[in-house]
């Protein structure tokens, strides 16, 4: 059987039942019902219950197909009958476009001579696709298929305004072997002159079975360019038009034998062709799943221990209204630790020397560390929530403290989205990086602490006091989704 008759119509199959090439995608063979010892393709699914698909037969004088239909019943596809396109030695390829109720498909004589045509359901005429160069054009050629030329494989696609026909050709022009083209189609429903998709979909071999799938708006189509003995391979590339990006294989699909005539029927379901396994003669349909991946959501605390961000008296920005402010810690931190002196000349006491260097440089020394963390962790596609509880001291009034801690937790928030050049900004505003606030005010204070606004040394100035101005980061949990 030569090259050409297998580019127009069909390929060989017959493997396990069941195949699962990765993770994310499961594949199944169709059962007898539709796969046989004959040749299977181009399986198109028009709704939950109906699809159509290509038979190829071999006949005294070489090989015939035609179009079936399908109906899915308690889960299986029932063998296919006989869907009637028209006076045609051989048809296939099936396309259903403009909500189901208009087709397009391939006609072949029996000198493997193809055009592409079009039908209405419920109309028994049909039409030929012609461009204004007055395709079909054909040399007088040989039955073995040379020197004649094809056009096979239609597919309609919608970019926006645009109606348009993609298919498959040896028509001149091209870059050898079948290409895939085009045809805008106009108002009027008339086809321009077919462009040529390009080097980045075409080569000097054989593309072929061009499938354009809505879904995530890329073009499938399958190629002989890779090995020479080890046939077609499903390729794909995002574009439109005559614009494409440089074409991919589509792994997932392929094996040592042809694979083609991928359709897709959802964003996650489809099928397509191939003679995988256990045949040498024949294509079989297989359908696919892509498959939700299992995601590790394994939550870890990745802080060792609670972090203590302290604060002066009544910073950030005192105010008896707001909740909110402009300021960052790290402008908090600094005016604090600017203090030092002040505060071990008022208290007299060695451990507000030792508060400044073990308690507040140390701890902001660990939150930077930390975040050094965190934003590797997002930057790995991770999902970080950060704990925090706010207090301040019991001075002045609970009103005025619940404002006050509220503050002192948005200088934090301002600290992270000024952290290392703005680096977790846009963790913050997509939600990847997820601040939990409480804040308690003086409401868990210790006794201690004095609420006397004329006793300063105690009430500002004071080691309890000094450790109950704070903001306190309780946990860092990371979750992978």
């Amino acid at each position: 059987m030569s090259k050409i008759s297998i580019v127009l119509f069909f390929i060989l199959t017959i493997f396990h039942c069941y195949f699962s090439y990765s993770q994310k995608i499961e594949i199944k063979k169709l059962p007898k019902t539709i796969n046989s010892e004959e040749s299977e393709f181009n399986f198109f699914q028009t709704d939950e219950k109906t699809a159509y698909y290509t038979k190829s037969t071999l006949q005294e004088d070489g090989y015939q197909s035609s179009i079936y239909k399908t109906k899915l019943r308690e889960g299986k596809w029932q063998k296919g009958k006989y869907f009637h396109v028209g006076e045609n030695y051989s048809s296939g390829n099936i396309y259903f476009f403009d909500k189901m109720n208009n087709y397009c498909f391939t006609s072949c004589n029996q000198d493997q001579e193809c055009i592409i045509c079009f039908g209405e359901m419920g109309s028994p005429s049909i039409s030929f696709f012609k461009t204004n160069n007055n395709w079909p054009s054909k040399r007088s050629g040989n039955k073995d298929g040379k020197n004649i030329f094809h056009q096979t494989h239609p597919v309609i696609a919608y970019h926006k305004d645009k109606k348009v026909l993609y298919f498959s050709s040896n028509r001149e022009g091209g870059y050898g072997g079948m290409d895939i083209w085009l045809s805008v189609v106009d108002k009027d429903g008339d086809f321009g002159s077919p462009i040529n998709l390009g080097e980045q979909v075409n080569t000097k071999h054989n593309e072929i079975t061009p499938y354009y799938n809505i879904n995530n708006k890329t073009l499938y189509f399958s190629s002989d360019r890779k090995i020479k003995e080890r046939g077609f391979d499903i390729y794909f590339t995002e574009g439109k038009l005559n614009s494409w990006k440089e074409s991919k294989v589509a792994e997932e699909f392929n094996t040592e034998q042809d694979e083609m005539y991928i359709t897709f029927f959802n964003s996650k379901q489809g099928y397509f062709s191939s003679n995988r396994g256990d045949t040498t003669c024949c294509n079989n349909i297989y359908s696919f799943e892509y498959k939700e991946k299992k995601i590790d959501t394994i939550e870890e605390n990745i802080l060792k221990e609670p972090i203590y961000l302290y604060f002066h008296n009544d910073e950030p920005q005192f105010s008896e209204k707001l909740d909110t402010t402009e300021a960052t810690y790290k402008e908090a931190y600094i005016s604090y630790f600017q203090k030092k002196e002040e505060y071990i000349t008022l208290s007299k006491i060695p451990q507000v020397e030792t508060f400044f260097s073990e308690k507040l440089k140390y701890n902001f020394n660990k939150i930077n560390l930390l975040l050094k963390d965190v934003l590797a962790q997002l930057n790995k596609g991770r999902v970080i929530e950060i704990k925090i509880n706010g207090y301040s001291s019991p001075l002045h009034s609970n009103e005025y403290n619940i404002l006050l801690s509220k503050r002192r937790v948005v200088s934090f928030l301002n600290f992270l989205y000024e952290y290392n050049s703005s680096s977790l900004k846009e963790y913050l505003i997509n939600q990847k990086l997820k601040i939990l606030v409480n804040s308690y005010g003086e409401e868990k204070s210790s006794q201690n602490i004095s609420d006397d606004p004329k006793d300063k040394i105690k009430s500002i100035y004071s080691i309890n006091a000094m450790l109950q101005r704070r903001i306190e980061i309780i946990e860092v949990s990371s979750k992978n989704f």
